[in-house]
């Protein structure tokens, strides 16, 4: 199951969001969109986990989660057909990256 995750302070990275979903199952990838001139975060993500209730789990266990002083927005992500998609997303001008942890 793909999950969003919104509201993403700048300086979070892929391996920060591995650490925090990996606490409720097996994480396959995580996509972190980021501003070409900075690097940092456009402040959301995309987090691919192997099993659908360890993904709702981590859903219900992290929207609304604090994190550097924001409070993060998780949900299902029904826009899966960008999934492994590479260069700019959703028409902004950062770049996105891809890590595959399997």
């Amino acid at each position: 199951m793909s999950i969003y995750v919104g509201n993403l302070p700048s300086e979070i990275t892929i391996f920060d969001l591995n650490k925090l979903f990996s606490e409720y199952g097996e994480v396959l990838l995580v996509q972190l969109p980021t501003e070409r001139s900075t690097g940092r975060s456009c402040g959301f993500a995309l987090v691919d986990m192997k099993v659908d209730t360890e993904a709702e789990a981590a859903i219900d266990a992290l929207d609304g989660f604090k994190v550097v002083g924001r409070y993060l927005r998780v949900k299902k992500d029904h826009h899966q057909d960008f999934r492994g998609a590479t260069g700019s997303f959703g028409g902004g001008d950062g770049n996105y990256f891809n890590h595959q942890l399997y």
